[in-house]
């Protein structure tokens, strides 16, 4: 089998990866995991990223922040 899940929701993560885990464990094989995140930088240290929106950047970095969503869980 193959996912596609949120990489910023922790809860989803973990749990995806202990089923996969836990299938390979009882020698059902492998699964694939392709994890969605948002890189916040450019591709490069010196890339600015000015090609992308700055209303798009902020929404990953201050409302899908992986941190700050799992912080308010806990």
């Amino acid at each position: 089998p193959s996912y596609r899940l949120d990489g910023n929701d922790i809860e989803a993560v973990i749990e995806a990866v202990e089923e996969a885990a836990n299938r390979a464990r009882k020698g059902e094989g492998p699964t694939v995991l392709e994890f969605m995140t948002y890189r916040w930088q450019g591709h490069f240290a010196g890339d600015p990223a000015a090609y992308r929106p700055e209303d798009e950047v902020s929404y990953w970095v201050n409302d899908r922040d992986p941190l700050k969503l799992t912080k308010a869980i806990l």
